[in-house]
């Protein structure tokens, strides 16, 4: 493993950890999505140090805009979503210079790519987590699907097992 390889893994093992220790479920997701960008994007240590700072940034500025789109859900007048929409453009206009200026053309469609796929994850992964609360509350004495059953081995099962290692060669 190189020392590149080594140090990318050592960041996303930093995220993840700090995602363990996260109380709010909002700094585990974002630490998530940092690790996953992170090794998306196969950032080296000089790079990775300049590119963040510019990114958060633009995360903030992107999560203002969606609150912003979330604060006004109530009124759907078509030029004030296009607004919104113009706003969204216009963000990542300004950062898409800046980040050139630190990552190459090919890093940017994959920051951008990256982020569309970890958004489509996340919000399948929320689905399911929603359907599974929902089944659980139909069917409270339903055991959940996806989890097997531990079932202790019957005596003739134990035997069994017993008699196939002492017949295997060793």
């Amino acid at each position: 493993m190189n020392k590149k390889q080594i140090i990318i893994n050592f960041l996303i093992l930093c995220f993840l950890s700090v995602s363990s220790f996260a109380q709010n479920k909002g700094d585990k997701v974002e630490s998530i999505k940092v690790a996953y960008l992170a090794e998306k994007l196969n950032l080296d240590s000089k790079t990775a140090e300049r590119f963040w700072p510019i990114y958060n940034q633009y995360d903030d500025e992107m999560k203002q805009v969606i609150q912003e789109s979330k604060r006004s859900n109530d009124n759907r007048d078509p030029e004030e979503i296009l607004d919104r929409e113009q706003k969204a453009i216009d963000i990542k206009r300004k950062y898409s210079v800046l980040f050139l200026k630190v990552i190459s053309n090919e890093q940017l469609s994959q920051l951008y790519q990256s982020e569309k796929e970890f958004h489509r994850m996340l919000i399948k992964r929320m689905n399911r987590m929603e359907n599974r609360q929902k089944r659980m509350q139909e069917n409270p004495n339903q055991r959940p699907q996806n989890r097997p059953r531990m079932v202790p081995p019957s005596r003739s099962q134990e035997t069994q097992q017993e008699q196939r290692m002492q017949t295997q060669p060793r």
